[in-house]
Order: structure tokens, then sequence, then C-alpha cells
């Protein structure tokens, strides 16, 4: 039984061969079933890798206020923006996270993963 890693040195074979995918699968002994089962995991996972993950970068300055984040989620908000020394993150679901400056990273970690 392969994994995606071995599948992807034979699929990399296959491509500079040149041949069908018939003619390579008989040379390598591979049943057709077999390779259109692996390539249709590989082609899934290369999917999965290029569809971004939701999550904008946040930025902080060397003062500790937060930076320019893109994109701006602002139209998301009803309520007005934040202002002083507080951090907000806004996730595409609406849900949000309020924070003052200069609490522990593994405090705002643990915060975050409650609302994936």
């Amino acid at each position: 039984m392969w994994n995606l890693k071995e599948f992807e040195s034979i699929y990399s074979r296959y491509q500079s061969s040149g041949l069908r995918v018939k003619d390579f699968c008989c040379n390598e002994c591979i049943s057709l079933s077999r390779f259109f089962y692996w390539q249709k995991k590989l082609k899934q996972a290369q999917k999965e890798l290029e569809r971004p993950s939701g999550f904008v970068p946040l930025v902080l300055n060397s003062t500790g206020s937060s930076g320019k984040c893109s994109p701006d989620y602002s139209h998301l908000s009803d309520s007005p923006p934040v202002s002083g020394n507080i951090c907000e993150l806004i996730y595409p679901n609406g849900v949000r996270l309020r924070l003052p400056l200069g609490r522990d990273i593994r405090e705002i970690e643990r915060l975050i993963h409650l609302y994936p």
C-alpha cells in the first residue's frame, strides 16, 4: 500500500515518461484503478494546500499597538472601533476577541483556539 509521498514519486515518473496512463501502468505493473485512486488523492491534497486558511495576520508595531492588518474586516462591525491599548481580533464568522495589549501570548493563543 502506498502513502501520498510515495505516489508523488510515482506520479512524477509518470509525468516525465511521456506515456499514456495505461502504458505507464502496464510497464510499472500498477492497476489503472489504483493509479487513478491515488491520482485523485494527490489532486485533493494539492487543492487543500492552495486553499487559504481564513486567518489574517496580526501585525504589532514596536510600541505594542496594533498595526494595519489586511484585509480589513471593519465592515463586519456594528460597534465602534476599539482604541487605546486594546487588541481586537475579528474572525470572518463575526466572533470578536478584545484583549488588553501586553497579555501573555500563550494566554492569547488559548483564547484563539476556543473560537476556531
